[in-house]
């Protein structure tokens, strides 16, 4: 499965790519899914066809629109899924607009506290949906105090010891006390726990071995910008090329 999050060309040669290299692997048969995450409407690739002097290859492969689905879809929907998909959404378009982002959010949130606690996920199963979400729609450092502010009001008798944004303000407070240098370690040792976590759950074919790859980095951004890699990444093998690793 590709989870595609803008148009770009040649994709179908990617994915017969893909396709190839699997069944080269394996030997055995293999389905090929597109999962289209781009704005645009129109562009809907399916797959390829290409010949020569009476040779030729055809290659389809079924996928899935994210814009077909409305608001009102998603927001009924009780997959978990469909809430990354509305997060994605309120960053694209409110861009520009801090506090409608803002306010979008604070009701994602509560929609997503809801319904993990109606589906009694597990532990590890919230904290990866939960940073995948906060990572998706990112704030400004006022409005997202103000954020945290609002939801505490909200959340009830809902526990939130889970919620990602909760752990980093709770460790921003504290380390606000102390030395400059403690605080970025803090945010970095966060962000290095939530890639293990979502790493583990993305990727089938990770190996525990291979977390050595996301630990001891001084740059916070560059661990962010890893998250969105690792949504779109196809397996953990080309993850770790993406970010320069070679696995072993």
């Amino acid at each position: 499965m590709e989870v595609q999050r803008s148009k770009v060309p040649r994709f179908e040669y990617r994915m017969l790519f893909y396709h190839s290299a699997l069944v080269r692997r394996f030997g055995r048969p293999v389905i090929s899914l597109a999962i289209l995450a781009d704005p645009d409407p129109k562009w809907r690739p399916t797959g390829l066809k290409r010949g020569i002097a009476g040779v030729g290859t055809r290659f389809e492969f079924p996928i899935c629109k994210l814009a077909d689905f409305t608001d009102v879809e998603l927001e009924s929907n009780p997959n978990p899924v469909s809430l990354v998909i509305l997060a994605e959404r309120v960053t694209r378009r409110h861009r520009n607009d801090p506090v409608a982002r803002r306010e979008a959010k604070l009701a994602l949130f509560r929609r997503m506290a809801e319904l993990l606690e109606s589906k009694r996920y597990g532990e590890e199963q919230r904290l990866v949906l939960t940073r995948v979400m906060d990572g998706s729609i990112p704030l400004p450092e006022a409005e997202e105090r103000l954020f945290l502010e609002q939801f505490r009001q909200s959340e009830g008798d809902i526990p939130m010891t889970y919620l990602t944004t909760f752990e980093r303000h709770a460790r921003r407070e504290g380390l606000e006390q102390g030395l400059e240098r403690g605080r970025q370690d803090g945010v970095r040792l966060g962000w290095e726990e939530a890639l293990k976590a979502l790493v583990s759950a993305r990727f089938p074919d990770w190996k525990p071995s291979w977390n050595r790859y996301l630990e001891n980095i001084d740059d916070a951004n560059r661990l962010r910008q890893w998250q969105a890699l690792i949504i779109t990444a196809p397996n953990g093998v080309a993850f770790l090329r993406s970010i320069g690793k070679r696995p072993r």
